[in-house]
């Protein structure tokens, strides 16, 4: 399996183990590392949307444009 697959099969649990709290750099454990930091912007499919929006909730992401 390549790292899209570890994404598709459980979106929250690879979000949660590789990348540090999408809302609140205070919450991330000390020392720590993450494998990926957050980008400015996000793009995803809409199947993904209702997950994504639910991970998302408290962070500062909005969304912008729909494609």
């Amino acid at each position: 399996m390549d790292e899209s697959d570890y994404f598709y099969d459980d979106p929250v649990k690879f979000l949660h183990e590789n990348f540090p709290p999408p809302f609140n750099k205070k919450l991330r454990t000390p020392g720590r590392e993450y494998k990926y930091e957050w980008p400015t912007h996000l793009v995803f499919f809409e199947a993904l949307e209702p997950v994504m929006k639910e991970y998302l909730k408290d962070s500062p992401y909005e969304e912008c444009t729909r494609f």
